[in-house]
């Protein structure tokens, strides 16, 4: 055998050896982090997400800061949010069960300084007839309104055209008491933005979030409150997204048993360069 292949035989069993060597690290690096992954399982809770400092915005939120809560330039933001409120009940014996869908979304413009906002709406309605464990829907139905132009001033949202008041409230500037509730979880992980979650008793839903909406039911259960966060300009955060849900039962004037789930979302952006520009064409058309 000649030196060369020699050296040769020599390089290959060397690199073995490395690669061998960098295996026997990479299976205890994975071992270690299996452990770790798994005590953050058995513990309940995530080695990669931190506390969100969430203090400043629900003092923001509690006191109508809404230049900070909408993040507005010049006293101008942004923002589009959407109501939906499902309502279902059995029709009869035969387990055939009944969902109406009202919704409403709004694209606008809001005016920290007066607390107005102008903007587009548009209503949908959908009806639903299906059996219960059956996944195909008879009889549905579903009604689009024509897009109209909305303004929103003394803490009502009203229907230009027809001058009446919508049904409506405007998430941001409705959620005084928020500083005083414990949130029941963060989220702020490796791949998830950082999210602020409270889980409303009955009392904390009637003073937080009920003065506004003013809810009759027979039975309440369960309201939440999501609050989706971004971090701007030396790590402060700022809100992108607020969610809120309440589900109850109310009896008709039959004495039916209807199952009500309200879903709001308000969604806001740190880009609000063009706002005023939007506002002031909403006002003119």
């Amino acid at each position: 055998m000649s030196n060369h292949s020699y050296n040769l035989l020599e390089l290959k069993q060397d690199v073995a050896q490395e690669i061998k060597n960098e295996v026997q690290v990479m299976k205890k690096l994975a071992s270690i982090l299996l452990m770790l992954l798994t005590i953050g399982v058995i513990s309940g809770c995530s080695l990669f997400t931190k506390e969100v400092d969430y203090k400043k915005v629900a003092k923001d939120l509690s006191e109508k800061n809404m230049n900070k809560i909408m993040n507005a330039t010049n006293s101008y933001a942004n923002f589009e949010q959407d109501y939906s409120l499902v309502s279902s009940y059995e029709l009869n014996k035969s387990k055939e069960k009944k969902e109406e869908t009202n919704e409403i979304y709004i694209d606008g413009v809001y005016d920290t300084r007066n607390h107005t906002a102008l903007g587009n709406a548009q209503k949908s309605i959908k009806s639903e007839v299906h059996l219960k464990n059956d996944k195909e829907n008879k009889n549905n139905e579903e009604k689009n309104s024509p897009e109209f132009k909305i303004k929103y001033e003394q803490n009502k949202f009203i229907d230009a055209n027809s001058k009446k008041p919508l049904k409506l409230q405007f998430l941001a500037n409705n959620l005084q008491g928020i500083e005083g509730i414990k949130p029941k979880d963060y989220f702020y992980g490796l791949d998830e933005p950082p999210s602020v979650y409270y889980n409303l008793s009955e009392e904390q839903f009637n003073k937080i979030l009920n003065d506004d909406l003013k809810i009759k039911y027979d039975k309440f259960k369960d309201a939440t409150i999501l609050i989706v966060l971004q971090e701007g300009e030396g790590k402060k955060l700022f809100i992108t997204e607020i969610d809120i849900t309440v589900s109850w039962q109310k009896r008709n004037k039959d004495g039916r048993v209807i199952q009500n789930n309200l879903y709001y979302s308000l969604y806001l952006t740190d880009e609000n360069s063009n706002a005023k520009k939007k506002f002031d064409s909403l006002r003119k058309n």
